[in-house]
């Protein structure tokens, strides 16, 4: 009969943000041991770092962008990473088997 190879620890990468550290320890606790699957979390909580970030970054620049010369209004561009950000995050998790993508996760 073979044994199974015990979890893999891994150390927390300081890189993330609080709360994202905070999801990677409860995570690879318990549901993603193998080095290949904490890659892909590691890919997805970077993902849901860069997304609160420009969430933040919006927030506080606004959702428009008025050109000086023309008056044109524009999308804040980064609107659209947080947008893409969001849905990596969404996807690698669906990839991983987890729940739901801990929509009250989205938050600092």
């Amino acid at each position: 009969m073979h044994e199974k190879n015990p979890p893999i620890s891994v150390e927390t990468p300081e890189h993330l943000s609080v709360k994202s550290q905070e999801l990677w320890a409860i995570i690879t606790a318990e549901k993603v041991t193998s080095p290949t699957r904490q890659a892909l979390l590691l890919a997805a909580l970077e993902a849901r770092d860069r997304a609160e970030a420009a969430r933040l970054a919006i927030a506080q620049q606004g959702m428009v962008n008025v050109t000086e010369t023309t008056g044109a209004i524009h999308l804040n561009p980064l609107l659209k990473c947080e947008r893409e950000s969001k849905a990596l995050f969404a996807k690698i998790w669906g990839q991983l088997g987890l729940d739901s993508p801990l929509g009250e996760q989205w938050s600092a």
